[in-house]
């Protein structure tokens, strides 16, 4: 991994978690939040994963294809392109 072990995660989570701490009233209030705001996160964090342990190319060609597809899962996942976003988010919560 080109950032390590510990702070992957941590840029790929932290800030988003951060915000959700901040902004919420309560653990429930929390864990309603981060259903909705991490597995997007999640997603992207993991095909940056997947993307930089089978492409066998320079760091510069990793990254690209990785921002790629991270910004084509964040269109996907969000309320303007498909709704999937919301829709796990109502899942995770119990909504559905």
């Amino acid at each position: 991994m080109l950032v390590g072990n510990v702070a992957g995660p941590l840029l790929a989570f932290g800030p988003q978690l951060a915000m959700d701490i901040h902004d919420s009233t309560s653990g429930k209030d929390f864990l309603k939040k981060t259903a909705y705001s991490q597995p997007t996160n999640a997603l992207v964090f993991a095909s940056g994963v997947v993307v930089g342990a089978t492409v066998s190319a320079p760091a510069i060609v990793i990254i690209g294809i990785g921002l790629v597809v991270g910004l084509t899962i964040q269109f996907v996942m969000s309320d303007d392109a498909t709704g999937w976003g919301t829709s796990l988010g109502n899942l995770l919560t119990g909504k559905d």
